[in-house]
């Protein structure tokens, strides 16, 4: 009697909070479990991951976890428990992480939010809203380190860590394990004003040594709809009012130092001072709003070096975080992978204008236009309407100058208005989504000088996404429009740009147009695809820009005049063979034509991934790109017949759970004119030396070499006569990090990047006949005895046609780092010290020796920015 009674006690124990991991027909092919909380009753607990208070007795374990990788389905290695209380101003989580052997935990402390880099993680996931798009993560480490992110449905392999919350973790060890326990405010979450809720629940393991993931309630693999799959967490009655009122102002005092130069009165050594606050409110339980006024950006880290020899503009990601935060509900899926709506980069960017110096005339610009104030108001309400608005104001900037012993000053950006509005309603249980976009640009000035900015641009877009048959199956679509109204000398400048270059003569379906004051433009796409609970996936998409569209006053675009396709189908494997975890192969097709027909790109890819039983890594794409016809290398010229060549990029990656782990990457051209090509290696390596103290680095090298690189134009714009040269380029890149944490919440990392690129040119070529299909007849090579350099500039003579331009050789020097000692005091309020240091210096000049190239660069002096900031976060 004593072994059923004892099944039917363990059976009623596990009745309201756990769900046997069973094949079923639900939608997922998996059941989903079930936990039923309870709102406390007695003394909340202390929050220091020992678990011994008594108010957790008020609810039962959930445990039997399901192995999510390396085996879907399997039993766990480890077996882990749940349980979750709440009263009106927290939720309550404690996780019972056992170890048969405990010495194997891998415990470290890592940077805030570095995921994988903390060992062993235990963490649970609230969709607050029950809408299976938004899931706030809140994960904890082995050794104390926090984790925060916000998930989607449609990146969820590319979660948005830059959202931090303030929230309470604790853990400890012992002879069976470890233990998480955490205190999440109600403040930080969304949910409805419904008296009973049900909130979707998924909680997860992740076992470092293993490479392995558990899951409270088992979600596919191979899924699009990851949110979707989450478990339930009933039991949630009478939530109070979301209040959130919280505040954060900071005062900040900085030294800058540079060398001095003589009658120069913006070098040597200067002091400044600031201040400002971040902060939100809750608008209802469902809408935060967030501010910021005269934000700082000095902690964060700087954006690495490059050197650009194209036409287009070289894309940095967003690191500021009031930025970052949120992101995910202002972003705009345009249908090409290069272009934004919204790309924030563009708030606070350098100013537009620069005065001149020159002899005698000292001048100094800011390095970016001041963000008076930022607002933004996000949310979404039960029935699934969700709404983003940001507005920014930028306050004038100003070039000063100093001449015959007296100061001027020149409107360098002038006062801006940034807008965005989004808004998106989801139907069917988020199955079909429709949404709106609306961008403005408003900058206030009347100086001629500036006449060359557009004085309002605007962008409305609209998008719709369906997807069906159990989320296997997508159709989606949007389409984009952009006004933008200035002087003539704006527009013109907006036609002339890399984006479109109307001035190109043999684009009969363009015209530039000198008169005009309005430029206005429309983009689109429509995709169609296969991606949900299958191992084959499958895609289309048809996009296009037409010539006058222009996103960049707020967004991002690459290039206008262009109708593309992308085609691409994969299979992926995700059960363990006996070499291989997992793998997939996915083969594609990219190709473009501009307006006239012209095609203007084309590349086909074979891609493949691989994890290894012993947690290596590997991918391997191959390209060919096809021949082409390209009406942007000449910069506003003819349009240029390109041949096709291969392109190879590969990587590796050892175990990463290892204190040890090594990482290559490799890329390499071919082309076939004889003398161009580019091979590129980048060995990485991270140290760990202790559970507090890692190294890491990143070493590039490249060597590139390209027959056609632009260098310059003569003639008129109806006959315009190109000049290419024969580039050698060599490129020497060196990104190291170093972190000391002395605990979870102080610490000191160091990030340092030297690079050197120099490249000399070593023959000329004239553009003659540029769509010929023989390469050498395309162009005519300029012999030695025609070309010659006196005194940093080439002239080339054929006949009695002569042309003289720069020495386009060059060496570029820059040196960048970081090093942040950062103390969070108390949750939220935080204490920096901040070294910023840099050096850099470009010449005309070709040094091929990198030993001296790099003695050079730690020869230059320095400029050093000391830092030291201080906020204070509380909430009412």
């Amino acid at each position: 009697m004593i072994l059923p009674r004892l099944i039917i006690s363990l059976l009623l124990a596990e009745t309201i909070v756990f769900t046997p991991h069973v094949r079923s027909q639900d939608t997922t092919g998996y059941h989903k479990r079930i936990y039923v909380t309870k709102r406390l009753q007695s003394a909340p607990p202390r929050i220091d991951g020992k678990y011994n208070d008594a108010c957790w007795d008020e609810v039962p374990w959930s445990q039997w976890y399901v192995q999510h990788m390396p085996v879907e389905g399997g039993t766990p290695s480890e077996k882990t428990r749940l349980k979750v209380l709440y009263d009106n101003r927290n939720m309550y989580v404690l996780i019972r992480a056992y170890e048969q052997d405990p010495s194997k935990i891998r415990r470290f402390i890592c940077q805030r939010d570095a995921l994988f880099e903390g060992g062993d993680i235990v963490g649970i996931n609230f969709d607050s809203y029950n809408d299976h798009k938004t899931g706030f993560e809140f994960d904890v480490t082995a050794g104390g380190t926090q984790v925060d992110l916000l998930l989607n449905n449609v990146n969820y392999m590319n979660p948005d860590f830059n959202w931090n919350a303030v929230w309470y973790s604790g853990v400890s060890v012992d002879d069976s394990g470890w233990c998480a326990e955490m205190r999440i405010p109600l403040s930080q979450l969304r949910y409805s004003s419904d008296s009973v809720q049900v909130w979707g629940m998924h909680a997860w393991r992740w076992i470092s040594r293993n490479m392995e993931e558990d899951q409270w309630s088992l979600i596919p693999r191979n899924t699009n709809a990851f949110i979707h799959n989450f478990g339930q967490l009933q039991g949630i009655r009478n939530l109070p009012r979301n209040r959130r009122v919280e505040i954060m102002p900071y005062a900040l005092g900085s030294l800058r130092t540079n060398k001095p130069a003589e009658g120069n009165p913006f070098t040597g050594s200067s002091w400044s001072g600031t201040f400002g606050a971040d902060g939100k409110i809750g608008i209802g339980s469902n809408f935060t709003f967030d501010y910021t006024f005269n934000p700082d950006f000095g902690q964060v880290e700087a954006d690495p070096s490059v050197m650009n020899l194209t036409a287009f503009e070289t894309f940095y990601e967003e690191k500021r975080p009031f930025f970052l935060e949120g992101k995910n509900i202002l972003s705009f899926e345009t249908g090409s992978d290069e272009d934004l709506v919204f790309y924030s980069r563009r708030i606070g960017s350098a100013p537009p204008y620069a005065a001149p110096s020159d002899s005698g005339i000292f001048t100094e610009t800011p390095g970016n236009t001041s963000i008076l104030d930022a607002l933004k108001i996000s949310g979404k309400t039960a029935n699934g309407l969700s709404l983003g608005i940001l507005q920014s104001f930028t306050s004038p900037e100003y070039s000063s100058i100093f001449s015959g012993g007296q100061y001027s000053y020149r409107m360098a950006s002038p006062p801006t208005n940034y807008f965005v509005g989004r808004i998106q309603k989801d139907f069917q249980k988020g199955n079909t989504s429709i949404g709106g976009i609306l961008t403005s640009v408003n900058r206030f000035f009347s100086q001629q000088h500036l006449d060359f900015l557009p004085k309002q641009a605007y962008t409305g877009g609209l998008d719709f996404i369906h997807y069906w048959k159990e989320r296997e199956y997508f159709v989606t679509a949007n389409f984009v429009a952009s006004y933008i109204s200035g002087s003539q000398e704006a527009m013109l400048r907006l036609q002339r740009s890399s984006a479109r270059y109307f001035q190109r003569p043999d684009a009969n379906h363009l015209a530039l147009d000198s008169s005009l004051s309005v430029l206005s433009g429309t983009g689109g796409m429509i995709g169609i695809g296969k991606e949900g609970n299958s191992k084959i996936i499958a895609g289309q998409r048809i996009y296009w820009r037409s010539p006058g569209l222009d996103l960049n006053d707020i967004g991002y675009m690459r290039e206008a005049d262009v109708i593309g396709s992308q085609s691409m189908a994969g299979y992926r494997e995700t059960k363990p063979g006996k070499i291989l975890r997992s793998y997939s192969v996915t083969l594609s097709l990219d190709c473009a034509w501009d307006f006239a027909g012209v095609p203007v790109r084309g590349r086909s890819e074979i891609e493949t991934q691989f994890v290894f039983n012993n947690k290596w890594t590997a991918q391997l794409h191959l390209n060919r790109f096809f021949s082409a016809i390209d009406n942007r290398l000449l910069r506003g010229g003819y349009a240029l017949k390109t041949d096709p060549y291969y392109l190879v990029f590969a990587t590796a990656q050892t175990d990463d759970s290892r204190n040890l782990a090594f990482n290559l990457q490799y890329n390499g051209a071919w082309y076939t004119d004889g003398f161009s090509s580019r091979q590129r290696f980048a060995p990485g390596l991270r140290i760990r030396f202790s559970p507090q103290f890692s190294i890491s680095s990143q070493i590039n090298y490249e060597e590139n070499q390209n027959a056609i690189q632009y260098v310059t134009s003569f003639g008129s714009e109806q006959h315009p006569i190109a000049l290419l040269g024969a580039l050698k380029q060599k490129t020497l890149g060196i990104t190291i990090r170093t972190g000391f944490y002395f605990t979870p919440d102080f610490s000191l990392q160091y990030y340092g990047s030297p690079f050197i690129s120099t490249g000399r040119f070593v023959a000329f070529r004239e553009v003659t006949d540029p769509l010929n299909d023989s390469f050498n007849q395309r162009f005519y090579l300029y012999r030695d005895n025609e070309t010659i350099m006196t005194d940093g500039t080439y002239t080339l003579t054929h006949g009695s046609t002569s042309y003289s331009f720069p020495n386009p050789d060059f060496t570029m020097l820059e040196f960048r780092s970081n090093f942040v000692a950062r103390w969070e005091y108390k949750p939220g309020s935080v204490f920096y010290f901040v070294w910023t240091h840099q050096r850099n210096d470009f010449r005309n000049i070709f040094y091929p020796d990198m030993d001296d190239n790099i003695d050079s660069l730690f020869g230059l002096f320095p400029e050093n920015m000391f830092l030291i900031k201080l906020n204070y976060y509380f909430s009412l």
